[in-house]
């Protein structure tokens, strides 16, 4: 601890001096007065301020006043002669931990430099706590950083390597991420909490059993489990050394958790700019477990050289869609991964066929007017989300999902859209009623072929374009056989007749009375 004692009298100096000294608290160094103190603050940075108050040029408490700025940190203790409140009271003020009156006994002012020692050890071990928190904390996010492939200045990201500790051992990087398998039935359980101790728990279980084998290893944080960048200093530690240390983390983990574990290892990189690769790599193993199930470790071997007509399948799935077959655009989509998961194909194949489809969805289904950001996010969402599936029947159940949303949206926007269109077409008749109005006419009014505006004329209204259209003119008819004294042939020609007899036949058909038996019958 070092104590720094400022003290006009010279005797008293060398006496409190040495009483610090015979008691082992030191280095002690000495000052006349309050500027004479100032200049040791700022070299000397003691722990520990013991001051005079009555003192030439600058009193105990301007230095202390002054001094804090420069070390807020270091406690002080006023010795004084004076018994006066108002010395007290600005002592109290500014935070000074003792205030003892002259003459003092020994053991007084050694009890009071032991507490003050106390509380100085109690804080550093505290900051030392808090900078070793820091530190993990800040090596994390810059891992993670590099993992995300966030960070490019070569400079850069060498300096902080080499301060964070983490190419002690050589020049071989890779990524290993332990996930657990099916991740999001058992977390649906945990709390927040609960899922951070969870994958600390990993951690820990991890880190001991490698540092153990003398493998280096740093945890950053990692969705559905833990992620871990490991150091080497020989290629061949990943086949030997490396897959023993996590087939017995996984041994590990089984004794005390109901649930399993995966274990994926990323391509080494000799580059921690790099190191994103092994990421990657490491990530796309995750989708091993569709085809040979979790509880497993997987290493980046090369795969068996397979293709799959990706590009067929996207676009018959594209065809299916525009064509509002949704349950043949399903039945595509579990062709391909069944496909693909029956012959054992390449986990780097399942990914690119997960991201490929859901491309393909979300782009054709925005054509249509369908989006399915609101309920499943954006692709990248989408796509991250069936990464962590383990099953392939959940990942069946997820396009189920989708292909039943998307369905439903396409009826109630195939519906509003049909209903304005035969609005139209009613609005049209309305007002040229009285006019030749053919089928062909009124479809290209709405932009439709004849055929389909029939067929969806009818869907709409239950009724026949012509049935809809002489009932609407005889409704007309008898409107001005109310109202008006004209004759029934003028009024077929107005209504749209070219025919009276045709006139005359359908409004008996519909009315059930001839038009001129309906005037007498309502003239009476």
């Amino acid at each position: 601890m070092k104590i720094l004692i400022v003290e006009d009298e010279h005797l008293s100096r060398e006496n409190i001096s040495l009483i610090l000294k015979d008691n082992h608290y030191g280095p002690v160094i000495e000052a006349s007065n309050g500027k004479e103190a100032l200049k040791y603050m700022e070299v000397f940075l003691p722990e520990l301020v013991i001051t005079d108050i009555r003192m030439p040029l600058m009193d105990g408490l301007e230095f202390i006043e002054a001094a804090k700025k420069l070390s807020p940190s270091t406690l002080y203790v006023i010795l004084s002669s004076y018994d006066m409140f108002e010395y007290a009271r600005k002592a109290i003020a500014l935070g000074v931990y003792a205030y003892l009156l002259k003459p003092f006994k020994t053991a007084e002012l050694l009890q009071c430099v032991a507490a003050c020692r106390d509380i100085i050890q109690t804080s550093v071990s505290h900051q030392n706590n808090l900078s070793k928190e820091y530190f993990e904390l800040t090596r994390r996010k810059f891992i993670f950083d590099l993992v995300q492939n966030h960070l490019s200045d070569d400079s850069y990201i060498k300096d902080l390597s080499k301060e964070y500790g983490l190419c002690r051992l050589g020049n071989i990087f890779i990524i290993a991420e332990i996930l657990i398998d099916n991740y999001s039935s058992i977390a649906k359980y945990y709390d927040q909490k609960d899922k951070n101790a969870l994958n600390y728990g990993l951690e820990n279980v991890a880190l001991e059993i490698l540092s153990a084998l003398n493998i280096a290893a740093f945890a950053f944080d990692y969705q559905d489990g833990c992620g871990l960048l490991l150091n080497l200093s020989d290629i061949n530690t990943i086949s030997t050394k490396l897959l023993g240390a996590f087939n017995k983390i996984k041994e590990s983990i089984s004794l005390f958790t109901e649930f399993t574990i995966t274990v994926c290892i990323g391509e080494p990189v000799t580059d921690l700019k790099n190191i994103y690769h092994s990421e990657a790599s490491a990530s796309d193993l995750s989708l091993s477990r569709l085809v040979t199930g979790g509880n497993s470790v997987y290493t980046n071997q090369v795969d068996v050289n397979k293709t799959l007509p990706i590009a067929y399948f996207e676009d018959n799935l594209a065809l299916a869609l525009n064509s509002g077959n949704f349950d043949k655009a399903l039945k595509i989509i579990l062709d391909i991964y069944q496909l693909a998961c029956g012959e054992g194909y390449p986990c780097i194949l399942l990914s690119k066929l997960h991201l490929n489809i859901i491309i393909t969805l979300f782009t054709t289904l925005e054509n249509m007017s369908i989006s399915l950001n609101t309920s499943f996010g954006n692709e990248l969402a989408a796509y991250n989300h069936l990464r962590r599936i383990v099953e392939i029947e959940n990942v069946f159940e997820y396009y189920r999902t989708i292909i039943n949303y998307a369905k439903n949206q396409w009826g109630q926007e195939n519906q509003t859209q049909n209903q304005i269109l035969i609005n139209r077409a009613k609005n049209y008749i309305a007002k040229n009623y009285m006019n030749d109005i053919s089928l062909a006419e009124i479809a290209g009014f709405c932009n439709l072929s004849p055929s389909y505006f029939s067929k969806l004329f009818k869907e709409c209204c239950h009724k026949t374009f012509i049935t809809y259209l002489n009932e609407f003119r005889i409704q007309k008819a008898l409107e001005l056989l109310n109202t008006t004294p004209m004759h029934i042939n003028e009024i077929a020609g107005a209504v749209g007749y070219q025919d009276n007899k045709y006139f005359h036949r359908s409004f008996k058909k519909i009315v059930g009375i001839s038009p001129g038996k309906y005037r007498t019958t309502r003239a009476r």
